[in-house]
């Protein structure tokens, strides 16, 4: 549900920007493997869409000296702000991709790291090639939505939100595969 002082941030509870194209949980060594998405209420003039990008599409499109380098450890993720726990993930390298399972292992945009390095610009690749793979979506009242969060980045549209109890509010969980 939006709130009026996040409206503007990188948050799930932002209404006034898109949030970035992000998997849940990039930051931990172990990112959960499904997000359920369920609609409590869409918002008033039905704005806010949910974008899917397939990772697998996109692997596709990309050379292979890409996916070598998105496979290497050497990639930093900061924490989300809802974060409140004493997690620090600032010196901890991970890889986006893992090339034996063919699974997308992490990916955020707003939480990366730039390093100026080769890392980078495999990471904006993926970035060009997951974007020219969405799809969107707008939930409805009820409905549910099963990402695969090693397979499909996702985001969310901006839209107007009255911070009057009418607001689009999507109830979150993540499930870990053991």
């Amino acid at each position: 549900m939006p709130i009026a002082s996040q409206h503007d941030q990188q948050s799930s509870a932002s209404s006034s920007v898109t949030l970035e194209m992000h998997t849940e949980l990039a930051f931990v060594d172990d990112p959960p493997d499904y997000v359920l998405l369920f609609c409590v209420r869409q918002d008033p003039n039905a704005e806010a869409e949910t974008y899917l990008f397939d990772a697998f599409d996109a692997f596709n499109t990309i050379g292979c000296e890409d996916m070598i380098e998105l496979s290497k450890d050497q990639f930093c993720f900061g924490t989300d702000i809802n974060v409140t726990e004493n997690l620090d993930t600032s010196v901890i390298d991970r890889s986006i991709v893992d090339l034996v399972a063919m699974r997308l292992m992490r990916y955020d945009v707003d939480l990366y790291k730039r390093t100026g390095s080769r890392a980078d610009r495999a990471f904006d690749n993926l970035l060009r090639a997951l974007v020219a793979v969405r799809t969107s979506i707008k939930l409805n009242h009820g409905q549910l939505i099963i990402i695969d969060n090693k397979r499909v980045v996702h985001s969310r549209s901006h839209f107007n939100a009255a911070y009057n109890g009418r607001d689009r509010w999507l109830k979150r969980s993540l499930v870990q595969r053991y």
